[in-house]
């Protein structure tokens, strides 16, 4: 699936998009369904590249905790 295929066009996108409104109480959980609906598109199109991703998000989460914790000190 690309951004130009018409199932992303059709099906995913308005999916993400609808259940993201649906949560427009909780921030948090509409984060959390934009990652989950990210990894998937990108798991869809690469899936040996998924784990790759994976790692990369979980280092920058880390480093930015660690430059938060920094800042506050």
């Amino acid at each position: 699936m690309t951004l130009f295929s018409f199932s992303f066009l059709l099906y995913f996108l308005p999916v993400v998009m609808l259940v993201y409104n649906a949560l427009r109480r909780s921030l948090r959980a509409q984060n959390v369904w934009l990652l989950i609906a990210s990894l998937f598109f990108f798991g869809w199109a690469d899936f040996t590249s998924l784990f790759l991703l994976l790692l990369l998000i979980a280092a920058n989460y880390e480093l930015a905790f660690q430059a938060h914790q920094a800042r506050q000190n």
